[in-house]
């Protein structure tokens, strides 16, 4: 999402799941810290203890 919202300087929305207590250095912090502002990350639901990595790429048919 970060390098789409960039490279087509458009914004982009998050959806998922992420880890409720980062901390500094950790997996989700550095996500966090390195994400495009355009990138809405107001929709990532909180979970206790540690995620997985992943991302899935949607849309607009065309």
């Amino acid at each position: 999402m970060h390098n789409y919202s960039v490279l087509a300087d458009d914004r982009s929305v998050l959806l998922g799941v992420m880890s409720k207590n980062m901390q500094v250095g950790d997996y989700a912090y550095r996500f966090v810290s390195n994400t495009s502002s355009r990138v809405d990350l107001n929709y990532l639901q909180p979970v206790d203890g540690p995620i997985g990595p992943c991302c899935r790429i949607t849309r607009p048919k065309c």
